[in-house]
């Protein structure tokens, strides 16, 4: 890292101060840049809703990092430097209120994109005392005497703004784009007639490049039981996916670091491991002989866009996998689980892994379907009470984690009219089913994340 020098009897400068920042910013970001990358990162920025409950949503302070230019404009008497660039840390110090107004018009809903990006901003004015030569004893009032101010301070900031979608009939809107230079982070939905956000009203926004402990430590971390410390509400038993932040919580000892175009062999000690995947194209190795519990649990992150291969033994296990290397995104996230000994199951991960039958999905008459969005579609049959219009108890294969969204029912014909169906006190759980033809077939089909 560069140092300034400077000597004894001489005229000080301005650039001796300026120098002497500008040279620890580099050498602070040319460490970050080693243990996260040179991508686009996020950490803290949590976003809830507002108290009181108002149609707004508050992030919480945190920091964006991202490569930018040493300086854009002129650093006092330092030239601009766009040469060069470096990974430079935005602060966001003060929590930021964002309002997220409900469309006008019935049936309509809206989605709004938190977004963030880094900002140079000079700030802080102050009139500051210049030497006066021709009285060195009364100092000038700014430059030239004019009494103007200076800016004192370049602030390094994260920039949060809220950009409206399109409102649309409620389901079909979409989520505008990031825009230029910005990073998406959070989704807020809001629908016609709501008055306040809540929680349900707000996701992260899918790929959003928030640092995990593993990425921010620059290693791979070791949990060995992914279920400690895991609430019902973040692990699913039956799939063994873990929320992020379950992840996190079980983050345990040094397992390593994949680096780009190299080859590393899991062993038991790295099941259950976090890997931190910093480049293109590592060659995983995990033989089938490795004895491995049940159910253990890998998670892959990408830093930069990369690809993950077999090599020797089938380490991808599942019939509908079409291609042996799975591409992943800055951003992405990969998990697989253990089956034994006798393979290894995909059951998340980016993009291109998403066609996996490890997407959690029972094809049962009464069945499920998890999608990556977090929405689940589930559907069934039920026989119609012996007396018409009776309710008929009907519970989900799995119940939805947060609000069961939509729900219809049909009812097969009944050869002597037409049957119609029809359901009430409709839950996360389940429903009532009701059908006008006694004893006949009724199917339903309902939504949920």
């Amino acid at each position: 890292m560069d140092r300034q020098l400077i000597y004894p009897g001489q005229i000080p400068l301005e650039t001796d101060l300026l120098g002497t920042n500008k040279n620890a910013m580099i050498g602070l970001s040319k460490l970050a840049a080693a243990i996260l990358g040179i991508s686009v990162q996020l950490n803290g920025l949590a976003c809830n809703p507002n108290s009181p409950a108002a149609l707004n949503v508050v992030i919480s302070p945190g920091e964006i990092y991202s490569l930018q230019n040493i300086d854009g404009t002129a650093y006092s008497s330092i030239a601009a430097d766009t040469t060069h660039t470096i990974l430079k840390q935005g602060i966001l110090l003060d929590a930021v209120t964002l309002a997220a107004p409900a469309p006008g018009t019935a049936g309509q809903s809206i989605n709004y994109l938190v977004q963030a990006t880094y900002l140079d901003t000079d700030a802080t004015p102050v009139v500051l005392p210049y030497y006066n030569a021709s009285n060195p004893s009364q100092a000038y009032s700014g430059p030239a005497n004019a009494g103007t101010t200076n800016n004192t301070v370049r602030k390094g900031q994260c920039n949060v703004t809220i950009k409206a979608g399109i409102a649309a009939t409620t389901g079909s809107q979409t989520t505008p784009a990031a825009d230029s230079g910005y990073t998406g982070l959070y989704v807020v939905t809001v629908a016609n007639g709501q008055a306040t956000v809540v929680a349900g009203n707000i996701s992260t926004l899918a790929g959003a490049p928030f640092i995990s402990p593993a990425a921010q430590l620059n290693l791979a971390n070791v949990f060995t039981q992914i279920q400690s410390g895991v609430t019902p509400a973040q692990f699913d038993a039956t799939t063994k996916l873990a929320t992020m932040a379950a992840v996190q919580r079980a983050l345990g000892n040094f397992a390593g670091r994949i680096q780009a175009n190299t080859t590393q062999t899991l062993a038991a000690s790295t099941v259950g491991s976090v890997i931190n995947v910093n480049g293109a194209n590592p060659t995983i190795t995990i033989p089938l002989s490795t004895a491995v519990p049940t159910g253990s649990v890998l998670v892959f992150e990408a830093v930069a866009a990369c690809s993950i291969s077999k090599q020797g033994a089938d380490i991808f296990y599942g019939s509908a996998l079409s291609s042996t290397v799975i591409s992943m995104l800055a951003g992405d996230t990969l998990i697989i689980e253990a089956n034994g000994v006798s393979g290894w199951t995909i059951i998340a991960g980016s993009a291109q892994a998403q066609g996996s039958p490890g997407f959690a999905a029972s094809l049962a008459a009464n069945g499920y379907q998890k999608l990556p969005s977090g929405i689940i579609i589930q559907w069934g049959i039920f026989t119609a009470n012996a007396t018409s219009g009776n309710p008929v108890s009907v519970t989900y294969p799995i119940a939805f984690p947060n609000s069961m969204r939509s729900i219809a029912l049909t009812a097969d014909s009944s050869g002597t009219g037409i049957a119609s169906a029809w359901s009430d006190s409709v839950g996360n759980s389940g429903f009532n089913g009701h059908c006008n033809a006694t004893g006949n077939s009724v199917r339903w089909i309902v939504l949920g994340n």
